[in-house]
């Protein structure tokens, strides 16, 4: 029997691991039911300076860095200035605020008002790519090279080490919000508000595709296997289903009354009986779940095309993402995120870190992060319990639109044009 537990608390003790806040795999099938009916869980944390970590680079016994708590249903929150020891070179307790351990790019703070710990971490690096809003990023199976995507035309192949541009894609007129390798990590495919899917060569950033049929921004794509079919989802309220070598549109699976913001491809573990159409590979077995503006969390079978499922959610989703197997996280307006389990999904299991929007969910691993349009990017186990929150700091109220992991390296890109890589190792 496969266990799942949704956690609604937290462990309050900063000597363990950094990494987890919930565990979702130790609770018997039969009692999710119960579990999550009335699960929903606001995760205090706790604020900081977006450039906390500067005095510490410089050992300046002068340097403060502000900190806050706001505790749930409360209009007042905790406030403390924490001063560095240039001795010590770290930060000093100060009032209801306590420094349990730091080092130069992450401390770990508990508010003993609310008795919440948050470990921050800054980054080590940050690469200023563009004088507007990035959209889009990610990371090639190899690891070696980026993608990135941003407001008018822009996209850039770069080195993940150092950011370096390797190949500069030009053809979108307008924003680009998706942007993904195909698993050769040789190719790329992008779609955005000039409502075509490109398909590009990372060799010499040449397109030999372009894919039109949309009628309204493309938000989001996904890529079937090894790449012969792809999926887009747009503000037409259309997914559709793609042959990239005849540039053909195979399919509409799903023709909806609402945009369309993000997709999700998974596996469906009910058996639908249908004939694939000639030119389309690898779709046997796949869910595609929709995050929809009107709050629609939709799920699709690819091949038979049937609906799985159909939920309101209460408010616009702006993204989705597969947690496991079985588990899906819907990113929502109102900063919650909302996971349902694919045995019930008639109930959900809600935690929430802030009222700000969630942008994005990316989860490799056990490890999950989402990033919010208020500059705050979290990261979690799925796994264990016995820990607190990560934040990653860096941006100053400026929306993180997406995130990647690549081993312990942690990539965010933000609209103020920057790219942050974070070691994960660093956390304290």
């Amino acid at each position: 029997m496969r266990q799942i537990l949704v956690c609604s608390h937290r462990s309050r003790d900063p000597s363990n691991t950094p990494w987890a806040l919930f565990r979702l795999d130790i609770l018997c099938e039969g009692q999710l039911q119960s579990a999550m009916s009335t699960s929903s869980s606001y995760i205090h944390n706790i604020d900081i300076q977006h450039d906390w970590n500067v005095g510490m680079k410089e050992s300046d016994a002068t340097e403060k860095f502000w900190v806050s708590c706001k505790m749930e249903g409360k209009s007042i929150s905790s406030h403390g200035d924490i001063a560095y020891n240039a001795v010590q070179n770290a930060p000093q307790q100060c009032g209801n605020f306590t420094v349990n351990k730091s080092n130069s790019q992450s401390v770990s703070i508990t508010c003993q008002d609310t008795q919440c710990t948050t470990t921050f971490l800054a980054p080590y690096m940050s690469i200023k790519l563009y004088n507007k809003s990035l959209h889009c990023m990610d990371i090639s199976t190899s690891g070696e090279l980026g993608v990135c995507s941003a407001d008018n035309s822009k996209m850039w192949v770069c080195d993940t080490l150092n950011g370096e541009i390797r190949r500069t894609l030009d053809g979108h007129i307008g924003d680009i919000y998706s942007c993904k390798f195909f698993p050769s990590g040789m190719v790329v495919l992008s779609g955005g508000a000039d409502i075509k899917l490109k398909i590009w060569s990372v060799q010499d950033g040449s397109c030999a595709r372009t894919l039109a049929g949309h009628k309204r921004v493309i938000n989001d794509t996904a890529i079937v296997e090894k790449g012969r079919n792809i999926i887009s989802v747009a503000s037409d309220g259309l997914a559709k289903l793609w042959d990239c070598g005849s540039s053909k549109c195979l399919s509409d699976l799903v023709n909806l009354n609402t945009a369309i913001n993000s997709c999700t491809l998974g596996t469906s573990h009910k058996q639908y009986s249908a004939q694939t159409v000639e030119l389309e590979y690898g779709t046997s077995g796949k869910m595609l779940c929709l995050a929809c503006e009107n709050g629609t969390a939709y799920a699709v079978d690819v091949t038979s095309r049937k609906e799985i499922f159909t939920k309101q959610m209460g408010g616009p989703l702006n993204c989705c993402a597969f947690l496991n197997d079985y588990l899906v996280a819907w990113g929502c307006d109102n900063g919650e995120i909302i996971m349902t389990d694919l045995r019930n999904t008639r109930s959900d299991f809600k935690i929430s870190f802030s009222c700000s929007p969630v942008l994005s969910i990316t989860t490799v691993d056990l490890k999950c992060v989402i990033s919010c349009a208020d500059g705050s990017c979290f990261l979690f186990s799925t796994e264990d319990a016995s820990s607190g929150l990560v934040k990653c700091t860096g941006s100053n109220v400026d929306a993180v639109k997406r995130v990647q992991i690549l081993g312990n390296v942690l990539y965010t890109v933000c609209k103020d044009g920057v790219i942050r890589m974070y070691n994960l190792q660093h956390i304290v």
